[in-house]
């Protein structure tokens, strides 16, 4: 094991301290604990070449579409990037106006329901939110 060093800002530190004390564990603990959730949840993403499982890679990055862009302020260029068209052991490429959609995840729902519409051409009557559009990709890309 190794010791790293990690910034934090004042208030999530005292988020952290908080749900230690609750847990009564140690913050180094809590710590440990998020990080590798995280990496549970985008172990998908380590993988190069044949090693990626397309599906997988492309249903971590729908199902945690809201907190990459929120906080690794993503757009379709990254999104295109990670997804490495170059790459050709990958069997299923995203459309462009599918990755498009994918950058839309977390935007408000009203910023969401036009940019689908103009994206697509698929005239809606309901609105679109950021789950609707996740479902649409995963039914797109992962149900088969």
């Amino acid at each position: 094991m190794r010791n790293i060093s990690v910034r934090l800002s004042d208030n999530d530190l005292l988020k952290l301290k908080g749900i230690a004390q609750r847990l009564d564990v140690n913050n180094s603990e809590v710590i440990r604990y998020a990080i590798k959730t995280i990496i549970n949840k985008l172990i998908v993403l380590s993988g190069t070449g044949a090693q990626v499982d397309t599906q997988a890679l492309i249903l971590a990055l729908i199902e945690n579409c809201n907190d990459l862009n929120r906080y690794f302020n993503f757009d379709s260029d990254k999104f295109e990037k990670i997804l490495d068209y170059s790459d050709s052991n990958i069997s299923i490429a995203l459309e462009k106006q599918d990755i498009e959609l994918l950058s839309l995840c977390g935007m408000s729902d009203e910023a969401i329901q036009k940019r689908f519409q103009r994206i697509t051409g698929i005239v809606n009557n309901e609105d679109i939110t950021s789950t609707q559009l996740k479902e649409f990709l995963i039914n797109k890309y992962c149900s088969k």
